[in-house]
This record gives C-alpha cells, structure tokens and sequence, in this order.
C-alpha cells in the first residue's frame, strides 16, 4: 500500500473538476459485479466520449511522471478510469475489487493495484474514509486533493458512509508486470535501499554489484 502526494496537479484537478461540473451522473452499481453490487450506494459520472478520452489521457500523463508510482508499481497496464461521486449517505460496503478490467483498448487486464486519486479535498466532505481491516485493526485513509492511494486489489475494502459534503475521486487499476505482491514489495524496498547508499557512497562498487542483483531479479519475475 503507497501514498502518493500530487499525482494530479492543480491544473489536472481544475480539468476533472469541469468534467464533473458538465457530465451527468447514473447508479454506481451498474460498474459492480456478483455480490459488490449489493453493497454498492454511490453514483459515477456517465462521461461523454471526448471527456472519458480526456480523463484517460490526462490520468495517464499524470502516471507517466510520476517516478514514485512507476517504481513502485511497475506498471503494464492501466484501466479506463473512472470519477465517483458519494453524496451525504452514500457508501461503499466491504467487497472485494474484481481480478479483472478493461484497459481502454478493450483488453482484459489483471488487477494488481486499485488507485484511488481524492478530487475532493478532506475539508469538503466528512466521513467517506477509504478503510481497510488487517488482522481486526482498522486502517482508515482521506488524503488531499490530487493525492492517490495505491493499494493491492485483493484486499478487503470499503468507503464509509459520507456524512457531509460531497467525495469526488478518480479510480482505476493497474497491472503490475510482476505479479507477485511480496516480489514488487522487495524489488521497491531493494530500489529505495540502493538510492540512498548511491547518494552516500556515489562510487562504490557494492552498489554498482546491488544494482545489477535489482535488475536481474526484476527480469526474472517480470512477465
């Protein structure tokens, strides 16, 4: 699980805000599957073609330049995103996110990582905490406006009930091009370790001899 500050900059949030200003909204349930659907009260933006084509690049653009998320993730591939809209009552129950998506070519893609970036600020609405339970202890999340949680899509999750204002986010998912959770975890820890001792000791050659250990596990558990 990654907290990621300003994936979306101001001018990309003024963007997704008029997206929202413009579109209309329908039933949030409609995007669920099996028994998520039952314990879906939201509602999503129905966007028009041009904006859903303006989304998906400008959330792109946004993921490309992000080298904590690229790192992180290792992505290689995302789906069509989507902005959901909670309204005072509106929640998402506990579920569990679906294995597969549908990137915007209209290819199936595996669900490694569920993103969700906060449109709406922590000082517009109340409630409508992104949470999570690990061993019975609950872990609640509200970021920033343009601020992104990334998270594996196998856990058990839920967005609680909104009690004031209105939570805006943007959500999508991501392949990973390695598929195990505990291998990415590594690789990132083992990236993070080797960026630090690189400014410590720039010309070392242990870290020379990391580096090549990084990349050739990185190719061994890449598909």
């Amino acid at each position: 699980m990654k907290h990621i500050e300003a994936v979306f900059n101001r001018e990309e949030l003024s963007l997704v805000r008029a997206m929202i200003a413009r579109n209309r909204l329908e039933d949030g349930a409609a995007s669920a599957l099996g028994m998520a659907r039952a314990v879906k009260a939201n509602r999503q933006f129905a966007l028009a073609d041009a904006d859903a084509r303006a989304l998906t690049q400008l959330t792109f653009a946004a993921l490309k330049r992000n080298s904590v998320f690229r790192r992180f993730a290792l992505p290689s591939d995302v789906s069509v995103p989507m902005v959901n809209h909670y309204g005072e009552g509106m929640h998402y129950g506990p579920h569990y996110d679906s294995s597969l998506m549908t990137s915007p070519e209209g290819n199936d893609i595996r669900t490694d990582f569920s993103a969700t970036v906060f449109v709406s600020g922590p000082d517009e609405y109340e409630g409508g905490h992104l949470s999570f339970d690990f061993n019975g202890v609950r872990q609640r999340f509200k970021y920033a406006a343009g601020d992104m949680l990334l998270y594996p899509a196998g856990l058990l999750h839920e967005v609680e009930p909104v009690t004031r204002g209105v939570r805006h986010a943007v959500v999508f998912w991501v392949q990973s091009k390695i598929a195990q959770d505990d291998c990415r975890s590594l690789l990132f820890r083992m990236d993070e370790a080797i960026g630090s001792l690189a400014q410590q000791h720039p010309r070392a050659p242990e870290v020379l001899e990391l580096l090549g250990v990084f990349h050739s596990l990185s190719r061994m558990w890449m598909r």
